[in-house]
């Protein structure tokens, strides 16, 4: 007896799970990219900047695609911050001081701000007489519409005044700040005719944001009685029927006379 054959069965191997940014086509990322950047959450600006034709229409659909919101969705929280790192953030704010971005020199190497200083030679008689040796000598001069006193430098022999370098005590050293990871707590940086300039993050605001974290600190109408009028929300109808009704009880508690009485003590 022959035996049937046995069917031959397809075995099909399964698809792995693409990711989300996989399954995405190339314009619908573009479209995510400018939707959470430049196009601050306009779905209409964000799908012209893609190249989408008609993107009013084209906008909404993809923000109603499952996928393009699924992944918008997973762009978001990848960015959030959780509750933890809000406070951690806040307590390297609170912690921020200059001390870990600057080196303070000792007065004999503070760097100058121009190359004229007490001693050197004068820059006039050192081209006309290079030989003459003339030294600047710093001396106080004062100015007669303010009255202030500032130093300055002057040559003995052709009298020619010059600012005097002002001395700068310490050094921005942002490599230090590198690599102690403070870089983040610069809120501004730049450079004056005078040197360098930076600003750091408030430290007393995140100072005052902690403390009312950790309810260190309580305002003042906290803990104050409140007192309800037990009349509150009444109608106008309302409160004359209670009005009635008070009169009422005070009538008969205080000896008014009853209906159809004269009030008058028999004899």
């Amino acid at each position: 007896m022959e035996l049937p054959k046995a069917k031959r069965v397809r075995t099909v191997k399964p698809t792995p799970d693409k990711s989300l940014y996989e399954r995405l086509p190339l314009k619908r990322r573009l479209f995510v990219d400018y939707y959470l950047g430049k196009a601050n959450g306009c779905k209409t600006k964000a799908a012209r900047m893609a190249g989408y034709a008609g993107p009013a229409n084209e906008g909404y659909r993809l923000c109603n695609d499952p996928d393009v919101w699924a992944y918008i969705q997973d762009r978001l929280k990848a960015s959030a911050m959780s509750a933890d790192e809000v406070i951690a953030r806040l307590g390297d704010h609170a912690r921020a001081t200059v001390e870990d971005f600057i080196d303070v020199l000792p007065p004999s190497d503070a760097p100058a701000a121009d190359t004229y200083r007490e001693g050197d030679p004068c820059p006039v008689c050192a081209v006309d007489r290079p030989d003459a040796g003339q030294v600047l000598v710093k001396v106080s001069v004062t100015d007669p519409k303010s009255g202030r006193v500032s130093p300055e430098l002057i040559c003995a022999v052709c009298g020619d005044r010059w600012k005097p370098e002002p001395q700068v005590p310490w050094r921005l050293n942002l490599a230090k700040a590198e690599d102690l990871g403070k870089l983040h707590l610069l809120t501004e940086l730049g450079w004056t005719e005078t040197g360098p300039k930076f600003k750091l993050v408030d430290q007393q605001a995140a100072l005052g944001q902690l403390g009312r974290y950790h309810g260190l600190f309580t305002d003042k109408t906290e803990g104050r009685l409140k007192v309800v009028s037990p009349y509150e929300g009444m109608t106008d109808d309302e409160l004359e029927e209670r009005a009635r009704q008070l009169r009422g009880k005070t009538g008969t508690a205080g000896g008014d006379p009853a209906p159809g009485g004269t009030g008058t003590p028999e004899s």
